[in-house]
Formats: structure tokens, sequence, C-alpha cells
């Protein structure tokens, strides 16, 4: 019993281990340098057992009970446990290898299908924004300051990004350096912040807070805009009713402002109902409030910004956070994504289960760290996740999975990463 207990207490310090060794680098070394490692582990179990075991028998009470010597307990204690292991060993490795759907793994994306697309992300050691393309080593760095949740101009020459302080601060490509934007001490969804088509004016709605008042009403926010060059605020009005993180965006001539605004309504049935609006406000001096739209605008007719909206908008720890999303389309594919303790990525087509990716490592088959913030590639060929503070890339007809890039808050440079109002694209 003392020395299943034992073992228990090893298992749980087992991670530290491979975190140690390395293993946990990546999913590739972890598949790869298992086999090497397993062997150690083995040793560590035998290790203890011989000497938990080895205690509890070569105690004078004990070895006068049974009338042997304390060197040839210890050895008879050796043997029966080198017996033991020589079996029970090789059935550790099989039930706790890491095993990611028998896929193949790969230390890079070179052989993705989009191998020019271009990948923007959180590295994970100095958190800088960087700029990555998926089948190459070329990396640069935007943004040479620690950053979470980001939104890029189309020109990569301008972002704002929420710093570890929880304020939203944006950064532009010559200035001295990164400036706070005021009236967000609380955080800002990037959904609710727009990037103006000249690089010079970000317009974000305040406080962008989750709490709801003691009615149970959406608290009213502020739309503001912050110009970098002159570094003053302007309040442009407030939005009554806006929901959560319902995007905003400037028109590509920058004269006017969007803000969509979604009203949900419970059916008889029980489900809910969409009814979807654009407040127009004015983008120049005097900055006002116009008209409420019902025709949406359409993606041409809005700046082009890079950021991540796959997800559900929530606050955790008081700051905002997009929540993965559990299940979505992709082409012909359908994603079902578990981002917990156990987590997997399921693709079905037809019904039919076409790839079922899960780390099943360890007894307990905790598949942690988690699989997390799975979404779609163009053309719906692939998919992008987080592991362990990186992401990967998993081609579903290659059945190959690649490390794409060490770091996180991945975001493609593609149409479909853009903000957009159009009612199929909101997100």
């Amino acid at each position: 019993m003392l020395s299943t207990l034992a073992g228990g207490l090893v298992l749980a310090t087992q991670e530290v281990l491979l975190l140690l060794l390395g293993l946990l680098d990546s999913i590739p070394a972890f598949v790869r340098g298992y086999r090497w490692v397993a062997p150690l582990l083995v040793a560590v179990y035998l290790g203890k057992s011989v000497f938990v075991e080895g205690f509890c028998l070569t105690r004078p009470r004990f070895l006068d009970r049974i009338g042997r010597t304390q060197s040839r307990t210890l050895r008879t204690v050796l043997l029966a446990n080198a017996c033991s292991y020589l079996l029970v060993g090789p059935l550790f490795y099989l039930a706790t290898r890491p095993y990611f759907g028998g896929l193949e793994t790969t230390f890079d994306a070179a052989w993705a299908s989009h191998s020019d697309l271009v990948l923007y992300y959180v590295d994970r050691d100095d958190g800088f924004i960087k700029r990555s393309r998926l089948g190459t080593d070329e990396v640069t760095t935007l943004v040479p300051y620690r950053a979470g949740d980001f939104v890029l101009s189309e020109d990569e020459s301008t972002c704002a990004y929420l710093a570890d302080d929880g304020h939203l601060y944006a950064c532009r490509a010559g200035d001295a350096g990164p400036v706070r934007i005021p009236e967000t001490a609380t955080g800002c969804f990037m959904t609710t912040v727009s990037i103006g088509p000249e690089n010079r004016r970000i317009a974000y709605l305040s406080p962008p807070s989750g709490l709801r008042s003691s009615k149970g009403d959406d608290p009213e926010t502020t739309l503001w805009c912050f110009d970098l060059e002159t570094a003053e605020t302007v309040e442009m009005g407030p939005v009554p009713g806006h929901q959560w993180a319902d995007p905003i965006a400037w028109s590509a001539t920058g004269r006017e402002l969007y803000v969509l605004k979604v009203d949900r309504h419970r059916t008889e049935d029980g489900g809910t109902s969409e009814e979807r609006t654009v407040l127009v406000f004015q983008g120049r001096a005097p900055f006002a409030f116009l008209e409420t739209r019902e025709q949406l605008p359409g993606r041409d007719g809005l700046v082009v910004n890079y950021l991540r909206t796959a997800g559900t908008p929530a606050y955790g720890n008081g700051r905002p956070t997009l929540r993965p999303r559990y299940h979505f389309e992709m082409g012909p594919y359908r994603v079902v994504a578990s981002a917990y303790m156990g987590s997997f990525l399921e693709v079905l087509r037809n019904g039919e289960r076409v790839l079922f990716v899960q780390n099943q490592y360890g007894l307990l088959n905790k598949s942690w760290p988690p699989l997390e913030h799975a979404c779609a590639t163009p053309g719906g060929e692939a998919l992008l996740f987080e592991w362990n503070r990186q992401t990967y890339l998993l081609g579903i007809a290659q059945k190959r999975l690649g490390l794409a890039a060490r770091g996180v808050h991945a975001v493609l440079r593609d149409p479909a990463w853009r903000v957009s109002m159009v009612a199929n694209d909101a997100r």
C-alpha cells in the first residue's frame, strides 16, 4: 500500500520530469521523445518501489519475524521488482505514450497547401507580436512589447493590443513607443476596437464590461476615438443596448464609423432570433451619432483590420477573453472541439468521423495541456489550434500535424479574419 501511494506521488510529479527533459517543448518532441524517456520513467518507478518496499521490509522487527538477513531481503525485493517491471515496463509505455490520433507529426508546417499564408501571433517566450509564413522559417517582430490579444492594420504598421496591466495600448511604426489609450482600464474585446484607414485614429467602446445592472440590462457603453498624433481622445457618443463584443468598424473612407447592434429575442418555440442594425457615427469633427440603418455594410466598404474573432466573448478574472467555440462548420466538415480536461478535436463529414485528435497520454488520459482555440484555414482544408502556448496546423486530408508558430493568439492574413459586419460573416 505504501509503495502504491508513493507511486501516486511520482505520477503527480511525472510531468515535471517531462518538462525538464524538453518533451513538452512541442507535440512532435513529445511524440518522438517519449519512447526514449519512458525507460527512464520506468527506472524511476522501479527505484521508488525498491526504496519504499526495502525500507519497510528491512526493519529489525520484521527481519526477526521472518528470519532473514537485511542483505538477503534487499536482494529479494530488488529481484522481485526487476522481474515485475520487465512485464509492467512495456505495458506502462503502451498505456501512457502520447497518441495524437495516429497523425504524422512534424516540427514545421512546410507541407501545408497554403504555405505562403501569413500568420500573426504573440510569441510565447518574449510576448512580442510577430509575423511568419506557414511554409518558411521567416519570422518578423512587428510589436517589440509584451502583448495579449491584438488588432492589426492592413499595412501592418499600426497595432492596438492588450498589455499585461489590462489596458489597451497602441503602437505605430516610427513612433517612439506604445501609447496607453484612455478609458480602457478594464480592457477591450478586439472586436470593439478599430484602426482607421489612415492609421491615425483608433475607435473603441468603453467601458467594455460584461457586468449587468440589477435589472439585468446591459450597461450603456460609450464610443471613443483616440488620435495617435495629437494624443487626444474624443467622446463620439453613447451606444445604448450594445451587446457584449458585437463589432465596430471604420468605413473604408474613414468618414463614418459603424457599430453593429444585435438584438436577441426569445421565440415561441424556445429558441432565439436576431435583429441586426447598424448605428452610424460621424467619423470626423464634429463627431456625432448620425442614423440607424437596417442594411449592413458590405465587406468592401469597411476598413481592413486583422484580428481574432472566433469564439464566445466572456470575462475571466475580470478581463475580456474569448471562450473557444465548441463546434463549427468548416467547408464539408463539422468540427467538434472540447478545450478542457480530456480535450479533443473531432472532424466529421456527413455524420461520420474523419479524424479524432486527443493527447491520449498517461494512465489517467488527462489530455493536458488542452487542445484549444480551433479555427479553420482558408478553403476549409486544415485547422489551426493551440497546445501548450503554441499554434499547430492540422491537415485533414494529409493527416498531418505540424508546428505552425511558437506562440498564441494566432491571426491569419485572410479575408475571413477581417472585422466584418456582413450578416453571414459577423462572428
